[in-house]
């Protein structure tokens, strides 16, 4: 997520300074182009929200709340196996300890697949089931019906921010946002992804189980559809697939290229 747009600022400020006959034109911009946050949004089965989660760069070994949402400083701002494990453990506390178990459902990342991320997880009595490379689009509920409408209302919120908020310091040049403007962004954002569009998203993740395979999105696939059918009506386990380890421990800077 970016919040500065140079092609916008370069226009506005083209128009504001642009003389005729002027050799030169200045153009503006606020320095920050390459800096970035990294967001983790998550919703349950039952159909809640989760708060979300920002990642920006810093160095601070803590967990803020800032308007009720949560602020991890990580090195990079990326999503690495120590900020995952920080996210794991306030996201599903101790209540999971005992006889209840979690679930989390996410994509084939390398920090998921890891060995060391595997083992923390299995310490903590959380199972994980993973979407194979390449199939987020069909299977992974946020990518099919949320990701889009909170990316556009988010993308609106930093409009309004540029076209009416962002101010210039005493040189001239654009000010950066504070953390606070930042976390009403994401804030008003996750507000307006609605209940209704919650539980579309676990229909067509075929994960309600008050919706058939062929009210999800895969099952109305063309492709996919007909062929996971046969496995869906299926009850019987095949024992080649009977306690076999289908991932094997994975450094975390590997990059996986998918051809579709």
């Amino acid at each position: 997520m970016r919040w500065t747009r140079q092609l916008y600022l370069w226009a506005k400020d083209l128009k504001q300074r642009w003389k005729k006959g002027s050799s030169s034109i200045y153009v503006a911009s606020t320095g920050y182009e390459s800096a970035r946050v990294t967001c983790i949004l998550a919703i349950r089965l039952d159909g809640t929200k989760i708060p979300p989660t920002i990642i920006v760069k810093g160095k601070k070994d803590k967990i803020e709340r800032i308007s009720g949402i949560y602020v991890l400083e990580s090195e990079k701002a990326w999503c690495t196996q120590s900020v995952i494990r920080k996210w794991v453990d306030f996201v599903l506390p101790t209540i999971l300890r005992g006889s209840q178990r979690g679930l989390l459902v996410w994509d084939s990342a390398s920090t998921h697949r890891a060995k060391d991320m595997k083992n923390f997880l299995a310490e903590r009595r959380i199972d994980q089931v993973m979407i194979p490379a390449g199939m987020t689009s069909y299977l992974q509920t946020l990518d099919l019906v949320i990701n889009k409408p909170f990316k556009d209302h988010l993308r609106k919120e930093v409009n309004n921010y540029i076209e009416n908020r962002m101010e210039r310091n005493q040189r001239g040049n654009l000010i950066k946002p504070n953390r606070q403007e930042i976390v009403n962004w994401v804030k008003n954002s996750w507000m307006k992804i609605s209940d209704s569009c919650v539980s579309n998203a676990l229909r067509a993740g075929y994960l309600d189980k008050n919706f058939t395979f062929f009210e999800s999105f895969i099952g109305k696939h063309e492709k996919f559809g007909p062929m996971l059918l046969p496995e869906i009506n299926s009850q019987e386990v095949q024992p080649q697939f009977e306690n076999l380890t289908i991932y094997d421990d994975i450094p975390e800077e590997d990059e996986i290229v998918i051809l579709e």
